[in-house]
């Protein structure tokens, strides 16, 4: 059998904002630890950024592991990769800062 229409492109969809939040929250770091006009400019800690990107990682471990209870496990496997991408990216953004 085949899914229901529409049930893939909103899997695509979710993945899709989740890996912008954290593409947005990366720049964010990158931007408030290597960017500025002014020469005396002590960057801030990176620190909240990461805790942002764990949020994200939290929420798509528990879409994950909902989306394969309930079945779905197209939706199961985009979470898992939300959750590794979004890993790799906070150890990242920790080596950064």
């Amino acid at each position: 059998m085949t899914e229901p229409p529409g049930r893939g492109c909103a899997t695509c969809a979710v993945v899709a904002v989740q890996l912008v939040l954290v593409a947005v929250l990366f720049v964010g770091a990158w931007g408030e630890e290597y960017f500025s006009w002014d020469p005396n400019y002590v960057p801030e800690d990176v620190d909240p950024y990461i805790v942002k990107m764990g949020v994200v990682a939290v929420v798509a471990a528990a879409a994950g592991v909902f989306a394969g209870v309930r079945g779905a496990g197209a939706a199961a496997y985009g979470q898992a990769v939300v959750v590794v991408i979004t890993l790799i990216v906070m150890a990242v953004t920790n080596a950064m800062g």
